[in-house]
């Protein structure tokens, strides 16, 4: 029993309206205008279910396991527009470390569409000969990337 409220004009003054919905299982505010705080206030005043409020920042990546590896990198997304490729690893947004997946969402629920971040990443690649003809173009090296990317809406 999930109740959705996704990109409707909801704010903190109608949270006294929420707190009367019948709600039993969880209810998800997604791209609402509900503030951090105002859902820090839901999630009080309806504690017995599973609350997620997101002001609805999008970066349009997906991974496996709860990993932070890049699985798939949604066409014309922020993640796209950004840079991120499948395979790189997301380490920080605006300086802040992450561990899994679950803390990408957690942290990217606090912006809103257009926001810029700055994702610093991982990837894998081969050397380049051109930089350094030496190199061994079987070895492949793990380098440190950061990018700035504005957060889109997501697309149903």
């Amino acid at each position: 029993d999930i109740l959705d409220i996704v990109y409707s004009p909801v704010n903190d003054d109608l949270l006294a309206f929420i707190q009367e919905l019948p709600v039993w299982g969880k209810l998800w505010m997604f791209g609402t205008q509900i503030s951090n705080e105002g859902g820090e206030t839901a999630k009080r005043l309806l504690n017995d279910i599973e609350i997620f409020v997101s002001r609805g920042a999008y970066l349009g990546v997906r991974s496996l396991q709860n990993s932070l590896y890049i699985e798939r990198v949604e066409p014309g997304s922020a993640a796209e527009l950004g840079g991120l490729r499948t395979r790189d690893r997301i380490l920080r947004i605006n300086g802040v470390q992450l561990e899994n997946f679950d803390d990408l969402r957690n942290h990217l629920a606090k912006f809103a569409p257009d926001d810029e971040i700055e994702i610093e990443f991982e990837r894998v690649q081969r050397p380049s000969l051109t930089d350094n003809p030496d190199a061994d173009p079987e070895r492949l090296t793990r380098v440190k990337l950061v990018t700035k990317t504005k957060l889109g809406r997501r697309r149903n």
